[in-house]
C-alpha cells in the first residue's frame, strides 16, 4: 500500500508555483493583470503537465 505525501511536500509545491510565478510577473509586471496571474495560478495548480501544455497550445492558435 503506498503511503500519501506529505501535508509539507504538497504545501511546498504549492508555495513555490506562486513564488515562482510572482517571480516571473516581476521580471515584467506589465505583461500580465492581476486577474490573469489569479488564473494561471490557478490553472497550475490544478491542471497535469500535460494539461497545460495542451492549454498553451490552443492558446498559441
Amino acid at each position: 500500500m503506498k503511503s500519501p505525501l506529505p501535508f509539507s511536500f504538497i504545501k511546498t509545491l504549492y508555495i513555490n508555483t506562486i513564488v515562482n510565478l510572482l517571480m516571473l510577473w516581476g521580471a515584467a509586471p506589465d505583461s500580465l493583470s492581476i486577474n490573469e496571474i489569479k488564473s494561471i495560478a490557478g490553472l497550475v495548480q490544478t491542471k497535469s503537465p500535460v494539461e497545460l501544455i495542451q492549454i498553451y497550445k490552443s492558446y498559441l492558435n
